[in-house]
């Protein structure tokens, strides 16, 4: 990698920003743990790099790295996938580091990040999302008390650009790759996870053939880590994401036909039982994942189509994702709808 300042090459270009340093912040863990570790109250010192994919992200990304920052990252890299506006500029102007690459797509800027960074913990934030202090502290706890941990993530709050909000539903069960794979899709977002570095390095470049393809490969990185070690969550709020940028908001179909060949492989890879979708009931869940798109804004006459196409292609499923609704607001009511 080269380290000076020019136009895009073959390999990544690495823009060493001195704004900030590299322990710009320190983060004050305060964990509950086991004996011979330390006990809530003391102070634990647990150094962690955000890493931003960005592509075309000149109007978001300050937000980004400024929230980064605001959470006690040490350190912010900023991975410029090829963008042809001005990302890398105002990037450079605060981020810790700026890699400008040619555009390979945001998996690959991923990687390149996690490569980059050195210290034990790792967030992956999408240049379009915020990350909330509670929350991350809160993930870095359960990594600094749980050293098997691999990975540690809290709630997910997603908004429109209209501002209207909702909040994610939370995973009733232990995340396992066995779930992963019965399911078909990440408990939230991968921006909410705080990474242990080394777990991510083994799922992203070592261990079993993966298939890393163009959609859905978070949630891949997501299997792939629970077969390093467990995945541990909470109730605080870790992720403010838009719920108008993400891929498989734009593309469900393809974001759902890549998490089936996913979950095939592995099935195959680990002999564990992975019962495929029709196509209908692909088609069904893309439908779903649409309407879940705009419900934010309402229940409007296009939300009510949309789920009415996905009860003809998949009857059982909708009446499944309804039942669950149904239990969740009982649960959050007393027992009352």
């Amino acid at each position: 990698m080269s380290a000076t300042r020019g136009s895009l090459s073959a390999g990544p270009t690495m823009i060493c920003c001195g704004l900030r340093p590299k322990r710009a912040q320190q983060s004050s863990v305060h964990i509950d743990a086991p004996d011979g570790e330390p006990e809530r109250g003391e102070s634990l010192i647990t150094e962690f790099t955000v890493v931003i994919p960005a592509y075309n992200s000149a109007g978001t990304i300050n937000r980004a790295v400024e929230s980064a920052f605001a959470v006690g990252a040490n350190q912010v890299i900023v991975v410029d996938d090829g963008s042809s506006d001005d990302t890398s500029q105002k990037a450079g102007k605060i981020a810790s580091l700026v890699i400008r690459q040619d555009n390979a797509g945001a998996a690959e800027a991923r990687r390149v990040g996690v490569k980059a960074c050195t210290t034990e913990f790792v967030v992956m934030l999408d240049a379009d999302d915020r990350l909330l202090p509670d929350g991350v502290q809160r993930s870095l706890e359960m990594l600094s008390s749980q050293r098997l941990a691999t990975a540690a993530f809290g709630v997910t709050v997603g908004v429109t650009a209209r501002g209207t909000e909702k909040n994610f539903r939370q995973w009733d069960q232990e995340i396992t790759t066995q779930a992963l794979l019965k399911v078909g899709y990440s408990p939230c977002p991968p921006s909410a996870f705080v990474w242990r570095r080394a777990a991510l390095m083994e799922a992203m470049f070592a261990g079993p053939p993966a298939v890393w393809p163009k959609f859905a490969e978070d949630y891949e990185v997501l299997i792939r880590v629970s077969m390093v070690g467990p995945i541990v969550s909470h109730t605080e709020t870790s992720l403010v994401y838009s719920l108008d940028g993400g891929k498989s908001m734009k593309e469900p179909i393809n974001s759902l036909i890549a998490s089936e060949s996913i979950r095939r492989h592995y099935g195959s890879l680990l002999s564990l039982p992975v019962k495929t979708r029709t196509d209908r009931q692909l088609k069904s869940r893309a439908t779903i994942r649409v309407a879940q798109s705009i419900a934010p804004n309402g229940f409007t006459g296009t939300w009510i189509t949309l789920v009415v196409k996905s009860f003809v292609l998949d009857p059982g499923f909708v009446m499944q994702m309804i039942s669950k609704a149904l239990m969740l607001r009982m649960k959050q009511h007393g027992g009352r709808l």
